[in-house]
């Protein structure tokens, strides 16, 4: 009697179990088509550099720029063990500058300014109490004496640092 009580309470959970619905055969919401899903151990850090400042610009002696605009950073890292005992992070950096280089010894400043406009991501990796030291080549618009805008960029877990910026005559 046990036997047939028992194999009727399983064969009444089949039954149970099998007439619910399926959420694999409902039709998917439009809000889920583009949702993203992280890993828990991925942060996401963002921030913006502003960059207003005047530089030198190289081979011309007392000759200086105005340069406007700013940097804008996205970096998505995720702590991993490589090593035993050693946490390292994968960093993923997208950075945008929209920035403009200005000679304002000229009257004509529509003229005699430059554009520099850059999307960039690079996958570098930082050790827990690390630094990792970025440089960036970022192209002066309309010119045609090669001068680029250096800038360096010091990476941690914490965000992203302007180091040093500056104008230099490079051949990419």
């Amino acid at each position: 009697m046990k036997k047939i009580f028992f194999a009727l309470v399983i064969f009444s959970l089949l039954i149970l179990i099998g007439c619910q619905d399926n959420s694999n055969t409902n039709p998917v919401s439009f809000g889920s088509i583009n949702k993203i899903q992280t890993p828990t151990n991925t942060e996401i850090t963002r921030g913006r550099i502003p960059l207003d400042r005047i530089l030198v610009v190289p081979g011309l002696g007392n000759t200086y720029y105005q340069l406007n605009g700013s940097i804008s950073f996205i970096e998505e890292y995720s702590k991993f063990n490589r090593k035993q005992n050693t946490i390292n992070y994968d960093v993923m950096l997208r950075m945008d500058i929209d920035a403009t280089l200005t000679d304002t010894d000229l009257p004509d400043h529509i003229h005699n300014s430059w554009n520099i406009v850059k999307d960039s991501e690079d996958k570098i990796y930082v050790s827990e109490e690390g630094v990792y030291i970025l440089e960036k080549i970022y192209p002066v618009q309309g010119r045609t004496d090669g001068l680029n805008l250096i800038c360096k960029f010091l990476v941690t877990t914490d965000g992203v640092e302007l180091n040093s910026i500056k104008l230099e005559n490079r051949s990419l």
